[in-house]
């Protein structure tokens, strides 16, 4: 018996919008499993294993800062990132997508920048709703 996961309009707008290149999708991935936690840009770094992209995720935090999707604040100096309150319960939704669906959103995500040759280009989330929709899990 499969079944399939439902995901919302707002959702599927949102990571059209929002995710727009693999790092940016990782990053929100990331946030949906930690919602109410702050960390400084290292940490976020080691926890993706993408310590020699790191410019890839400073530019990533930025682009999701600068849409309201984290927020910045500061301690000891040090800049932390966030989720933004007003993006928590939507954010949470992806939480709720299995590990294989999170890795087929990341693995497009990523071939397609590879194909680009460009890791951080814009790609192409229009077949994300129905990549979400058509993995199945299958209830055991």
């Amino acid at each position: 018996m499969a079944s399939e996961i439902t995901v919302s309009e707002e959702l599927c707008h949102f990571i059209k919008e929002h995710a727009t290149d693999y790092y940016t999708l990782q990053l929100i991935l990331f946030f949906a499993h930690h919602p109410y936690a702050q960390f400084d840009e290292m940490a976020i770094s080691q926890a993706l294993n993408q310590g020699s992209e790191r410019h890839c995720i400073q530019k990533a935090l930025g682009d999701l800062a600068d849409k309201g999707i984290v927020q910045t604040s500061i301690a000891n100096n040090v800049p932390l990132y966030s989720l933004t309150v007003n993006m928590r319960s939507l954010v949470l939704e992806l939480a709720k997508l299995d590990v294989r669906q999170q890795q087929l959103l990341l693995k497009q995500a990523w071939r397609y920048s590879v194909r680009k040759g460009d890791h951080i280009s814009q790609f192409p989330v229009a077949k994300v709703p129905s990549m979400i929709a058509s993995t199945t899990v299958t209830a055991g």
